[in-house]
């Protein structure tokens, strides 16, 4: 049993969207605003709003971040939002003192634009709506002090994203990544899947990867498992539990690591993505200016585009073999593992051939 349980977090994400509401409601009702709401996962979450300032043409105020017990770097910081009337009817983001900009293609949003990442965008949006409504418009402007310091101990400058951090999230909350909190979690979930007689197992990163198995391949939700940081964990307790079926859907960033034998996947532990693709892209003995633009890209997401465009048609499916042949080394051969890989932007990259057997018989 898990001895204490973590508290959650926000992201930078919805902090942002909820300092933006505030400030969108003092300049409409022209009255401080000190607490405001947010429905984040479909509860409501309530915000202490600090230093609400408003004048007829703009308001601004800020929150301080709360990452719960997650070690984020960003903890603690002030997300900050200022707010001015717009002559239409748009929502325009700008990005302040401490908010990156992208100056590298290969992330999700567009080179010159500032690093808000496209969930965050809508969530902010939607956030001022909700307060505004649709007839007026407004220029928020975000800012992070101190965040071209904070940014520094990041991948943002590898990345390319300039001046700062990047304001991301999917949810709005951030999940507690304590390693020993997290594998005794993932241990206690398998045991009661296989209490439950379920022996075919579904294992994802994260949320991307659930959203995907059950969008995309309409993958029952009540078999996932999300292993986080920690597929080894995964595969042993499908080893200990006696599952029959173990398949894996994941993003290429964080799957491509496991076809080159490595087992934790935080980024601090290890990396060698690029290298990894770069190795497998010899095996298949890819042209070398091939090999100089996927080892020299920008982020694993554009590389995968650069080998769909450039490289060999069943490439992926090799890779998620290689992946495939490393997890079923870690359970002794004794699970059945298939391994899917997709990106955002091509979706489906490769699927090994256990892993189109699983999706053909076990949950049809």
């Amino acid at each position: 049993m898990v001895s204490q349980k973590l508290k959650k977090g926000f992201t930078t994400g919805a902090c942002a969207a909820v300092a933006a509401k505030a400030a969108a409601q003092m300049l409409l009702r022209q009255e401080a605003v000190t607490s405001i709401s947010l429905i984040l996962q479909g509860e409501e979450k309530h915000f202490r709003i600090l230093e609400p300032v408003f004048t007829a043409e703009n308001a601004s105020c800020y929150i301080i971040k709360d990452a719960g017990d997650d070690p984020d770097i960003t903890n603690g910081a002030h997300i900050r939002a200022s707010v001015s009337w717009r002559e239409d009817n748009s929502v325009r983001l700008r990005a302040g003192e401490g908010v990156g900009r992208v100056t590298k293609k290969g992330l999700p949003v567009a080179v010159g634009e500032p690093a808000i990442n496209p969930v965050p965008r809508q969530m902010i949006t939607e956030a001022v709506r909700e307060v505004i409504g649709y007839q007026q418009g407004l220029d928020i402007l975000l800012s992070i002090p101190g965040g071209e310091k904070l940014a520094k101990k990041t991948f943002n400058p590898r990345l390319g994203i300039e001046g700062g951090l990047s304001i991301i999230g999917t949810t709005g909350i951030v999940e507690p990544m304590s390693t020993s909190a997290w594998i005794k979690t993932l241990e206690m979930e398998c045991s009661v899947m296989a209490a439950n007689g379920n022996r075919h197992w579904i294992g994802v990163p994260g949320n991307h990867g659930r959203d995907f198995a059950a969008g995309k391949l309409q993958l029952p939700v009540e078999k996932m498992l999300k292993f986080g940081n920690f597929p080894d964990t995964l595969l042993e307790q499908a080893e200990e539990h006696k599952a029959e079926v173990l398949l894996l859907v994941g993003h290429i960033a964080k799957m491509v690591k496991i076809a080159g034998g490595i087992f934790h996947l935080h980024s601090k532990v290890a990396d060698g993505r690029l290298e990894i693709l770069t190795a497998a892209l010899v095996k298949c003995q890819a042209p070398y200016d091939l090999l100089e633009k996927v080892v020299n890209a920008n982020t694993v997401e554009e590389a995968a585009s650069i080998i769909c465009q450039q490289g060999p048609p069943d490439f992926f499916d090799r890779l998620s073999y290689m992946i495939t042949e490393k997890a079923v080394r870690r359970t002794g051969e004794a699970v059945q593992v298939g391994t899917v890989i997709f990106s955002y932007e091509e979706g489906i990259l490769g699927k090994c051939p256990q892993a189109a057997h699983i999706l053909q018989s076990s949950w049809r």
